[in-house]
């Protein structure tokens, strides 16, 4: 019975250290998706944070004193208005292009650094133009580039989170931070220096986020799988649904109101006024 039993575990032991062998190996499809999932260390967290600060602070130049520079260029209200018209329309294409893109191509990280390139080469494009049909094109281009950065931003910071056991509220107040931030300080500057300097501005500060974003690191949730689209189409709570339209339709109300920003020979008095009302509404918000 002892060399039988000797046989049966020689024969048994290949067998076992073959099953511990296939179970290293990565499955099919996932061979040559690296692993990034390790926890983020507190350099790449500041990096994380000072980023969304940044960006936002973009942001909040683009939604609040875009429309007075424009203004100071003499355009009118309706013009401005339709200017404003085509960032919802392109967000829905750039929101699925760059996503779909990220998602192929197992980075965000990357496509953020190419978006904010996009965006700060339209930019510098923008202060030399002053036709308005240019002016469509140029805005046109300068949000597929900059709507789809908030979203890929937070999946980011989700996907670089869940394992830290961090919340996402710590990341994301630093976004707000900014905007409430840049609404303050930089009204104040362009209420001093003048609103034709706002695009100078924005160069800056979309600088100032392409040099953190080369110091952001990815972060893969898993293996390269198909995009599915099926939960668009899903049916919302009728609450959730009435309070985004409510939302939606409180832009389209204000739009006149907001709109109707002072003329260039009172943007310094009244673009003051505007600024601070305009930037606290955000604030609120």
């Amino acid at each position: 019975m002892g060399p039988m039993t000797t046989e049966l575990r020689e024969q048994q032991a290949p067998s076992a250290n073959d099953s511990r062998t296939s179970t290293q190996q990565p499955a099919d499809g996932q061979a040559s998706v690296p692993e990034r999932a390790a926890i983020p260390t507190v350099k790449d967290e500041t990096v994380m944070r000072s980023f969304s600060f940044v960006f936002y602070m973009t942001m909040a130049l683009t939604v609040s004193f875009f429309p007075l520079y424009f203004s100071s260029k003499g355009y009118s209200n309706l013009q401005i208005g339709a200017i404003y018209s085509i960032g919802p329309f392109i967000g829905i294409v750039a929101n699925l292009f760059w996503g779909f893109a990220s998602d192929k191509l197992q980075t965000i990280r990357k496509m953020i650094i190419v978006m904010l390139c996009g965006q700060l080469l339209t930019t510098i494009v923008l202060m030399q133009i002053d036709t308005i049909v240019w002016i469509y094109i140029a805005m046109t281009i300068y949000n597929f580039f900059h709507t789809p950065i908030n979203g890929l931003n937070d999946s980011l910071t989700l996907l670089s989170i869940r394992r830290s056991g961090k919340s996402y509220a710590s990341f994301r107040i630093w976004g707000s931070l900014g905007f409430a931030f840049s609404s303050v300080v930089f009204g104040s500057l362009l209420h001093a220096v003048g609103v034709e300097h706002t695009i100078l501005f924005t160069v800056g500060t979309i600088s100032a986020s392409l040099l953190l974003a080369f110091f952001l690191k990815d972060r893969v949730g898993g293996g390269r799988g198909s995009v599915k689209f099926s939960g668009c189409f899903q049916r919302r709570p009728p609450a959730e649904s009435a309070a985004v339209s409510g939302a939606y339709l409180h832009d389209v109300v204000r739009a006149p109101d907001e709109r109707r920003l002072p003329r260039p020979d009172h943007a310094r008095d009244g673009g003051k006024r505007y600024d601070n009302r305009l930037g606290v509404d955000r604030i609120v918000a």
